[in-house]
């Protein structure tokens, strides 16, 4: 197979493993020649893909209990934690705020990172009595929904994904087409997707899809993974 990059550059191969979310999928970025077949079309149309932000804010003293680890607000911030309980060596004040769903929407639907921000500090302020925006040092917005590599955040079961009977459109998404092209990540997965894990376990799948069929026979080489 050839993959030309947006710069017209051919890239040769034995085999392609697409690895790219379904936002990228459902978007048709990539122009596949020949068409992906029905089915799989069909799974990619299927599968739901969710808008994502994060939002991370740096305050000049911890607002929040020493024993806190995680609050749910009212407004659109949604989910907000302290990173530190992932890394207790760290020594900054911050709290990081993850958005999906209708939560993103409504912050994408503001004008621009500032009053993301400060939508964030407004639903804080709620829960931990105006400390947050008269402790705010910085903030950054991370929103995946916008990234065009990415568009969204993690894959979804919308209605149909998983029919009564036969393959789920997950395991149709997984399969391969002939013996070039491979498909890998968190939507492939049929029972981990939406995680780190499963994205990494559906890379080691068509790895060894490929493997299998390009080496597991050539003498000398170890067994596929």
């Amino acid at each position: 197979p050839v993959a030309i990059d947006g710069n017209g550059v051919y890239n040769y191969a034995d085999a392609i493993i697409v690895t790219v979310s379904v936002g990228v999928l459902k978007a048709e970025i990539i122009d596949f020649i020949p068409d992906l077949p029905a089915s799989k079309l069909d799974a990619i149309d299927t599968i739901g893909m969710g808008n994502g932000l994060k939002i991370s804010l740096r305050f000049n003293s911890q607002i929040w209990e020493s024993k806190f680890m995680a609050v749910l607000v009212d407004g659109p911030a949604g989910n907000c934690w302290t990173p530190n309980k992932y890394q207790p060596s760290a020594t900054d004040h911050v709290l990081t705020c993850f958005m999906m769903g209708r939560n993103a929407e409504v912050m994408e639907a503001l004008p621009n990172d500032t009053a993301r921000i400060n939508q964030a500090l407004s639903d804080l302020d709620e829960a931990f009595g105006g400390s947050a925006s008269t402790d705010f040092i910085e903030g950054v917005v991370q929103n995946w929904t916008a990234e065009p590599y990415v568009l969204g955040s993690y894959s979804f079961p919308a209605p149909g994904t998983r029919p009564l009977s036969g393959l789920t459109m997950r395991e149709v998404l997984a399969q391969p087409v002939g013996t070039t092209l491979y498909f890998a990540g968190e939507a492939t997965h049929n029972t981990a997707a939406s995680t780190v894990p499963g994205a990494m376990q559906t890379g080691l799948r068509a790895g060894r899809r490929f493997t299998h069929v390009f080496v597991m026979d050539v003498p000398g080489l170890a067994h596929p993974l």
